[in-house]
Parts: structure tokens; C-alpha cells; sequence
């Protein structure tokens, strides 16, 4: 993994937030009913003509309340430990598990989120009694969210390869054995308050339809 100029990648998902936001729209995102279906009923739900029809409609209203917004920093990688941590420029030492494989010569560090508005509709029908409408919701909603996510990745992974590069590893504090707790770390590296993300006291974020990553590039 080669060493990239310190701006560049977090350029690349900021660059990619902004052009979206002011040319593209929740309809970009690459979501089909199918998608939603296989987060709302499993790998191998099979949804009837009459419910595709019915997530296709939920789908086309959860496009309506999303707002795609992400912030992006990049940290060079000064050191990694005999034992994994990194050391970064700024002297912060990062504990994200195993870090081994090729050299490491940035983190980037990555907060999205689609915004509150689909949560607050989702919660509404379920106080309406629609379950099956409110649980397909949430199922668009993460499905935007997950799209939005790979297309920040995509930009970040482009300008890497650009420059001779790879993403090497993606970290999700909360996955694979790393702590939850490692989402203090991630916040304090990013500007996540710039998108309206923020932690609450159990290291979850808000709005609920966020991700945060460490790409180790």
C-alpha cells in the first residue's frame, strides 16, 4: 500500500459528498427492490408481484427523505507497532485490531449518514400501527445507506488506485472484534459534527442511519 499525499483521499469523499449533493439526489443511488427485500425479509425472501410492488413504493418515498451528507479526514501513518497499534503523525496512538499485511502510509477516517428524516417517518407509521410499511422503510433506509457508503468508498478506492495504491483494510468499530469504544477514536479524527453525526453515551450514532469507517490505505 503505497503512501498518498495527506489531502487526497479525504478530498476524494469529500469532493464526491459535494458534487452529489449539489447535482445528484437520493434516485442516484444505486437500490433496487430486490435489495431492500433481502435486508427486509432475508437472503432468501422471494416477495410476491403485490409486494414488490409495495417495497417499490416504499422505496420511491424513502428516496424523498434522504439527504446524503459525509466527512472525511486523512491521518499519514507514521508507524505500526510490533503488536499493530499505529502511530499517527500527530503522535496519536490507534489500537484497531489486526492491522497486518502490506505497509501502511495513510487512514482515512469516514462518517455518513442519510440524515434523520426517514428514521422519524419510519417511527410515525409504526405508531400508526403500519408495521409492514414502517419495517420496509427502515429496510430502504438502510439500503440507501449502505449504497451511499460504497459510493464514498469507490471514490476514496479510485483516487488510491490513481495514485498506485489500495485499500488494504476497512475497520468498523463494532465488527470483526473491534470495540465499540473505538468510535471516540474515529470521531475525534473526522468532523462528524460538520454532517450532524454525533455519538451518544453508548458509542452509538446519530442519526441512527450513519456509518463511520478507518480505511487503512
Amino acid at each position: 500500500m503505497s503512501t498518498m499525499p495527506v489531502e487526497s483521499l479525504a478530498l476524494a469523499a469529500n469532493r464526491a459528498a459535494a458534487d452529489f449533493l449539489e447535482t445528484g439526489s437520493a434516485h442516484d443511488l444505486d437500490v433496487a427492490v430486490r435489495d431492500v427485500a433481502r435486508i427486509w425479509g432475508g437472503s432468501r425472501y422471494q416477495p410476491t408481484p403485490e409486494i414488490q410492488a409495495m417495497i417499490q413504493s416504499i422505496l420511491d418515498r424513502a428516496r424523498t427523505l434522504v439527504h446524503p451528507r459525509a466527512a472525511a479526514c486523512e491521518h499519514r501513518v507514521r508507524e505500526r507497532l510490533d503488536d499493530g497499534r499505529l502511530i499517527l503523525e500527530n503522535h496519536r496512538v490507534l489500537d484497531l485490531g489486526d492491522t497486518s499485511g502490506g505497509a501502511i502510509g495513510s487512514l482515512v477516517v469516514l462518517a455518513a449518514s442519510i440524515g434523520p428524516e426517514l428514521e422519524i417517518q419510519t417511527r410515525a407509521l409504526a405508531s400508526q400501527g403500519r408495521y409492514a410499511e414502517s419495517t420496509a422503510m427502515d429496510a430502504a433506509g438502510t439500503a440507501l445507506l449502505l449504497a451511499w457508503s460504497r459510493a464514498l468508498t469507490s471514490g476514496i478506492e479510485k483516487m488510491a488506485g490513481d495514485r498506485g495504491g489500495f485499500i488494504g483494510r476497512i475497520v468498523r468499530p463494532g465488527v470483526g472484534g473491534v470495540p465499540l469504544e473505538r468510535q471516540v477514536d474515529l470521531f475525534s479524527l473526522v468532523d462528524a459534527e460538520a454532517i450532524q453525526v454525533r455519538l451518544n453515551s453508548s458509542f452509538l450514532m446519530e442519526p441512527i442511519k450513519s456509518v463511520s469507517r478507518f480505511l487503512l490505505v
